[in-house]
């Protein structure tokens, strides 16, 4: 098994529980430490620079810290790897939310105690492929990213799609209503500016991928673990506005929020955020959790002119939502419906509800 260790990775490896270090001897003990300069080329030191800070370290000190864990991954890189596991494993519980001291209830797979989580070498000696299996299947990421096989926690152009199947994302967004949990839909956009909404409108005049507006579907999802609250993320894939089928899907799916009484909210994060989300770099809840640069998409479903900037596209968006002129696949829609607003009138509420809803189509 190798490892491509992102600089994150080794940093996180390195401050969140570790092997400790053998101790230094009398005679290094005695030895004064001795600087060096290092020059660097302007765009290796700007990105140090944003490294450190987003750490909340010095530069000397993120240096310092990098070139101790390639000196580790060189001299012991069979360690180095065990060290990722564990650290991955930390990393999980810390950005979902998670206290440390709650992870052996959050887990029903093996046994796990809390003295054990205090040293990375009993960690690694009780974790199971069982317990990454569960933690991968609850927080909705791949196990092979917490074992340290693949570099990806969600699957590169997320866990699922949109296009082309509003009416499976309508049922799926039913079912996770319908089954407590407590959900969002996040219709996230890259751009980090001001003028989103005239930009959008302009992106419907123009087809064209040299100038493309790329926007992408998250759904936040808060679940119950063992009696406590967890948010999680599905995270679908991106498309472009600026095609017209995206674009009516996108605003399909917008619909039947607002009909069911869906929340659903809009996001803009930068070109990096959004490249880090939607292709599975980082975990969904280290960009999603922190943002507040929202915009506000039901502002193209109302039925106003002087407010809707995609005003005249609304008359299209309705008449597709009943009769899927745009290969929506969004026969069944009412069905979902249905499902949110009247579900005693279901035929049979608990296999609609386990995927089966052979009973309310026929």
């Amino acid at each position: 098994m190798t490892n491509k260790l992102t600089l994150k990775d080794r940093i996180y490896t390195l401050i969140s529980g570790v092997p400790p270090t053998p101790k230094l001897t009398e005679k290094e003990l005695d030895e004064l430490p001795r600087g060096i300069t290092i020059r660097f080329k302007p765009q290796v030191r700007k990105f140090l620079e944003h490294q450190a800070s987003h750490l909340g370290c010095s530069m000397q000190d993120l240096v310092s810290m990098t070139m101790t864990s390639v000196m580790k991954a060189t001299d012991n890189p069979a360690a180095s790897e065990l060290e990722l596991t564990c650290s991955r494993f930390r990393r999980c519980f810390e950005v979902y939310g998670i206290n440390t001291f709650d992870i052996p209830e959050f887990l029903n797979t093996g046994e796990l105690s809390r003295s054990q989580l205090m040293e990375d070498q009993n960690l690694i000696d009780a974790l199971t492929d069982d317990m990454f299996k569960e933690i991968a299947t609850i927080l909705n990421i791949e196990s092979n990213w917490i074992k340290g096989i693949t570099e990806r926690p969600i699957p590169y152009n997320g866990h699922y799609r949109w296009y082309k199947r509003i009416g499976g994302m309508a049922y799926q967004l039913a079912r996770y209503r319908m089954s407590g949990e407590k959900i969002r839909v996040l219709f996230i956009v890259d751009y980090d500016n001001s003028q989103l909404e005239t930009d959008m409108a302009k992106a419907t005049e123009d087809d064209s991928t040299s100038e493309k507006l790329n926007i992408g579907v998250a759904i936040s999802r808060v679940i119950d673990v063992s009696g406590k609250e967890c948010e999680i993320y599905d995270v679908l894939e991106s498309g472009r506005w600026n095609y017209w089928k995206c674009r009516y899907h996108l605003k399909l799916l917008m619909m039947f929020c607002q009909k069911t009484g869906i929340d659903f909210t809009g996001i803009r994060l930068n070109h990096q955020e959004y490249t880090q989300l939607f292709e599975g770099e980082k975990l969904p809840p280290e960009i999603l959790s922190r943002t507040n640069n929202n915009w506000y998409p039901d502002l193209l479903l109302l039925d106003d002119e002087e407010i809707n900037p995609e005003f005249s596209e609304l008359k299209d968006i309705k008449a597709s939502y009943y009769r899927d002129e745009s290969e929506a696949s969004i026969g069944d829609i009412h069905i979902h419906e249905k499902a949110l607003r009247k579900p005693w009138d279901l035929v049979d509420r608990k296999a609609y509800i386990e995927g089966n809803m052979f009973k309310e189509v026929n």
